[in-house]
């Protein structure tokens, strides 16, 4: 993921009103993006991301995930991203849509 790319995401993460504060911008950590940024975020807690529930298994967060990439998807799509790591789960999708994104496995 370029430094254009992620300048791109952060841009429109912040854009919506899930930073994590004011003062905190989107964690990338080499081509990865930090999950708690959004879970943590104001917004994230107006749509209760932070209290989100799951089943557990090894990977708890795939569909929060998936919703996430595909908000982020016009993104993806415009610099050619098929890989993405959200906090250390990999994803893949040619096209970044919800039924298109699949959970490839842990970094």
């Amino acid at each position: 993921m370029t430094e254009e790319c992620k300048q791109e995401i952060k841009d429109y993460i912040d854009s919506k009103g899930f930073s994590y504060n004011r003062n905190s911008n989107v964690k990338f950590y080499g081509s990865g993006i930090h999950r708690g940024y959004y879970i943590d975020s104001e917004e994230g807690k107006n749509r209760k991301f932070s209290g989100f529930s799951y089943d557990g298994g090894d990977h708890q967060w795939e569909s929060l995930d998936k919703y996430f990439l595909e908000f982020i998807g016009h993104i993806l799509r415009k610099h050619d991203i098929t890989e993405v790591n959200l906090s250390y789960d990999i994803y893949e999708s040619n096209n970044w849509k919800f039924g298109s994104i699949e959970w490839a496995g842990k970094l």
